[in-house]
C-alpha cells in the first residue's frame, strides 16, 4: 500500500524542509541514505516556502489566481514523502524516523488506489 507522509511545520520557526539548517540537512541526508528506508521511499519532494505559492480557485464560474497558499494556517505544508509499505504500522514506523524540529509534524495519509 502507498502512503503520503505530509510534512508540516511553522515556516517562521524553520520547521519546514525548505528552511533547514545545515544540521537538519545532515539529518535528512542520513534519513534518505538508510538502506532500510530506501526500499520503501517512492519519491520525496520538499516544497518551497508559501511565499512562492499561487492558488487557483473557481468563483462564480471564473478562475482566480492569487499569491500564496489557499488557506492561511498556523502550520504550512513543507514537503511530501511517498512510501510503499506492507501495512499502516510500517508507515507509522517510517514516519517516526522522519527528522523533525520542535513544532513539526508528519501526517500519514493512505493513497487512494485509482488503478493506474
Amino acid at each position: 500500500m502507498r502512503y503520503a507522509l505530509l510534512l508540516t511545520g511553522l515556516e517562521s520557526e524553520g520547521d519546514t524542509p525548505s528552511r533547514l539548517t545545515e544540521e537538519m540537512q545532515g539529518l535528512w541526508r542520513a534519513f534518505f541514505s538508510n538502506p532500510n528506508l530506501q526500499q520503501h521511499v517512492v519519491a520525496s519532494v520538499p516544497l518551497l516556502p508559501t511565499d512562492a505559492a499561487r492558488t487557483v480557485r473557481v468563483r462564480d464560474g471564473r478562475r482566480l489566481v492569487t499569491d500564496g497558499p489557499f488557506a492561511e494556517t498556523k502550520e504550512q505544508l513543507g514537503g511530501v514523502i511517498l512510501i510503499e509499505v506492507e501495512d499502516r504500522d510500517t508507515a507509522v514506523a517510517i514516519a517516526k524516523e522522519v527528522p523533525c524540529l520542535g513544532g513539526a509534524s508528519v501526517e500519514i495519509r493512505p493513497l487512494l488506489d485509482t488503478g493506474g
